[in-house]
């Protein structure tokens, strides 16, 4: 049964890209030409801005622009006021699964060609509500183009912490085709008496543990940027798998060392549970002088929970606890917002 979800999702996140037609390629030199004018009341800073702060990823150079600092918003897609201050290529993503930090660590440096800092945001599609925003224009070449990472975390405590980050980008034209994969594992480690006194001080009897704890998660995205004639369609899919454990070992003892029994606690494990979520933007001239955005999300995965603790004392029966949960939760998010309605009005206005 989880094999065939996986496959599922993975059939539904290939059909983004499968939806996107092949279309003719616009000339790479001039891709960028429509985001080169700055905006009034904007800055404009170019690479060289940068090159003291030696920076690697998109998220190092924002983080060096005066005076600006990122607001991750509340994260309800469709509204301005609660959708961040940071764009790319003049867009905001449309994912709720990674947040805009995480977003921006994917970008080389490299392929920055400039960022623009709004002073007097609001004025357009995807910055009402905000005072201040960055537009992350990347450079457009046929060539692929992404960062790796790769951490390793060690302890007595905290056991072995690897992580992984990749990302891949190319973009051909009007057409940017986006790959990342990330993984995370982290072992926590317990161990070490209980001891159960009476209000004198008295030990009544030590329970000495020991315990391991982890996380394991991995996620696939994709997505899909273009512009079909005036209408600009942004897609992307992704699908995240998760694990959580929770194991521990105990015996009981009396104050005179006797060993009196012994415990076996697990929670959450070893059952992984698998999420995807499917989103896409749409802006489209609909009326005239009306720019329409049409927001769309949805997401669904499994959520389950596992908990079970045996008891088992010296002249006693064994004991038993044990419960169990697993539900699929669908979470759709539609919006849809118009901007740029332009109303004039002819002839004298009469009172």
């Amino acid at each position: 049964m989880f094999g065939l979800k996986i496959r599922q999702a993975l059939l539904v996140t290939a059909a983004i890209i499968l939806f996107v037609p092949d279309i003719a390629h616009a000339n790479v030199d001039n891709a960028n030409a429509d985001m080169s004018v700055t905006p009034t009341g904007s800055r404009k800073f170019d690479p060289d801005f940068f090159v003291t702060y030696a920076p690697v990823t998109a998220l190092d150079m924002v983080k060096r622009i005066p005076g600006f600092s990122i607001n991750e918003g509340e994260g309800r897609r469709g509204f301005g006021e609660n959708d961040g201050n940071v764009l790319i290529d003049g867009d905001r993503p449309a994912t709720k699964s990674d947040d805009i930090l995480t977003i921006l660590s994917r970008i080389p440096a490299s392929q920055v060609e400039f960022i623009v800092l709004s002073e007097q945001a609001g004025a357009d599609t995807e910055t009402q509500g905000q005072g201040q925003a960055v537009n992350i224009v990347r450079k457009r070449s046929a060539k692929l183009n992404g960062t790796y990472e790769a951490t390793i975390v060690a302890g007595t405590r905290y056991g072995f912490q690897p992580s992984l980050n990749i990302s891949a980008t190319l973009r051909r034209g009007d057409i940017s085709y986006e790959l990342n994969f990330s993984s995370y594992s982290e072992r926590v480690y317990g161990f070490g008496p209980e001891d159960f006194k009476t209000a004198s001080g008295g030990l009544v009897e030590r329970r000495s543990y020991a315990g391991k704890g982890g996380h394991d998660e991995a996620a696939l995205g994709v997505g899909i940027k273009t512009r079909i004639g005036g209408v600009k369609l942004n897609l992307n899919g992704q699908m995240r798998w998760n694990d959580n454990f929770d194991i521990r070992n105990a015996e009981y003892s009396n104050a005179t060392r006797v060993r009196t029994g012994t415990e076996f606690l697990r929670r959450d494990g070893p059952i992984g549970d698998l999420s995807y979520e499917l989103g896409r933007d749409i802006e489209l001239p609909a009326l005239p002088k009306t720019n329409t955005k049409i927001v769309g999300l949805y997401r669904t995965g499994d959520e389950s929970s596992f908990s079970s603790i045996e008891t088992s004392r010296i002249t006693q029966p064994v004991s038993l606890f044990e419960t169990r949960s697993r539900n699929t939760p669908q979470k759709p998010i539609y919006a849809c917002r118009m901007i740029g309605l332009d109303l004039k009005v002819r002839g004298p206005i009469r009172r």
